[in-house]
């Protein structure tokens, strides 16, 4: 190599480094930061992208306020990830309690805002080696480890640095360029080329853009309220139990559905039902329902304890009866609904697959809500985390002397429209006598 382009080259990479060490640096002695971002992945091979949007608030005290969504034509599914300084919550994964804030969390947040970006590490985490470090590593930077560090070639987006990154435990890689304001050094942009292992080719390109990114301005401490009820968790907690331990439920409802399209279509659906339980994960539902006109339609799920005849999905059959069959139902009353919970469990009988509802709907930013008429009332969040996933509004209304189940009221929203659900429980009787006979399956004639 010529010798005068070597040393130009050694120039250029001091001065990447010295760059980026100013970026990372402003960051990390910051007493407040706040940014929004939205970024775009695309998988190479697939014409539809992964589109999401979010804010990051971080303030000295290890305190911060960390919001994501997913975003498209469909609802949103979030999380929020805040602290207080003392302890932290997850909101996005259900009615946790506060946990302990690592030593290190601010800091750890910032060099991964400086090196890694939000949603990489939020929304797409890569496969991890599944080795055990012989001794903690504690030096961030070796943590999120970069290398090849260069000036890139400017642009109307700003100037640029490039570099390789790769993240402890994580079998691949990404290309990383940075867009930043050679002025006040704030990040102005980020692309990752993805890559599942070192040696493969970049899979999927992720872009992320930053906008309002502000340092060391005023950020009120009431920003990092944990979004924490305890008492609404208890709450729920006993409603749960209360049907759990139950010998037998027997429970009568009616939903009424609707969802206005953005080009003022109303689409309306309604339903009847019934469901018993008993011990020995004998269970009866049925359903009926439409879709704009007479109930016309009939769901059924019906268990003896060893076999479940499922009717109503495309096709009748009768499989095995799924460990969890009782325990879903439970769950359905409380999150999706027995309506909605229906279409879940048939599904998952009919595939043999065992599916546990507690993970595939979660609750989040659980609340006590509203009092009204001798009722009371719980709202949350509620996330879809199978397929087609969403997040929504829901207001659980029960009966706080029995705590009995009275009423779930879903909403959501979403750029394509927006939808309602109220599914009232008519009768709710726990322990009453229920004979074996009304779960034996029906005589077909032959």
């Amino acid at each position: 190599m010529n010798l005068l382009l070597a040393v130009a080259l050694l120039l250029q990479d001091k001065a990447a480094e010295e760059t980026f060490n100013k970026i990372e640096e402003a960051i990390q002695k910051a007493k407040t930061l706040s940014f929004k971002y939205k970024f775009e992945l695309a998988v190479n091979g697939q014409k539809r992208t992964t589109q999401g949007n979010g804010a990051v608030i971080l303030k000295e005290g290890s305190k911060f306020n960390v919001t994501g969504a997913l975003v498209g034509t469909g609802p949103k599914v979030g999380f929020e990830l805040v602290s207080d300084g003392a302890k932290m919550v997850r909101a996005r994964f259900g009615a946790d309690p506060p946990t302990d804030l690592p030593s290190n969390m601010n800091r750890l947040m910032a060099i991964q805002i400086a090196r890694l970006g939000v949603a990489k590490a939020f929304f797409f985490p890569s496969v991890q080696d599944g080795e055990k470090d012989k001794k903690e590593e504690t030096d961030l930077k070796n943590i999120f480890k970069m290398s090849g560090l260069k000036s890139g070639e400017d642009d109307q987006d700003g100037k640029t640095l490039t570099y390789t990154l790769k993240v402890l435990h994580e079998l691949g890689s990404a290309d990383v360029k940075v867009w930043y304001d050679p002025k006040t050094f704030k990040l102005l942009k980020r692309t990752l080329g993805v890559r599942e292992h070192l040696e493969s080719p970049v899979g999927a390109t992720l872009v992320e853009t930053y906008e309002e990114f502000t340092l060391n301005v005023d950020v009120p401490d009431g920003t990092f309220t944990l979004p924490f009820d305890g008492a609404a968790v208890e709450t729920l907690k006993k409603i749960t139990r209360t049907i759990e331990t139950a010998k037998t439920v027997s429970v009568k409802f009616h939903y009424e559905e609707e969802s206005a399209k953005r080009d003022q279509t109303i689409l309306s659906n309604r339903g009847t039902g019934q469901l018993l339980l008993k011990e020995g994960n004998l269970a009866s539902f049925e359903m009926k329902w439409q879709q704009g006109g007479p109930l016309n339609k009939e769901t059924r799920i019906l268990s003896d304890g060893q076999k479940t005849w499922v009717k109503g999905f495309g096709t009748d059959a009768v499989m095995e009866t799924p460990k969890l069959l009782n325990t879903n139902w439970t769950l359905a009353i409380t999150r999706p609904g027995l309506a909605g919970g229906a279409f879940l469990i048939g599904q998952s009988i009919l595939s043999n697959y065992e599916v546990h509802l507690g993970y595939a709907y979660s609750i989040s930013a659980l609340k006590r809500g509203p009092e009204e008429k001798g009722l009371a009332s719980l709202t949350s969040k509620l996330t879809r985390n199978s397929v087609s996933p969403f997040t929504e509004d829901q207001v659980f209304w029960y009966d706080p002397k029995t705590f009995k189940p009275v009423k779930l009221i879903h909403t959501r929203q979403s750029e394509g429209g927006n939808s309602s659900m109220t599914e009232t429980y008519d009768e709710f009787i726990l322990g009453a006598v229920i004979s074996d006979e009304k779960f034996k399956f029906p005589k077909v004639d032959k």
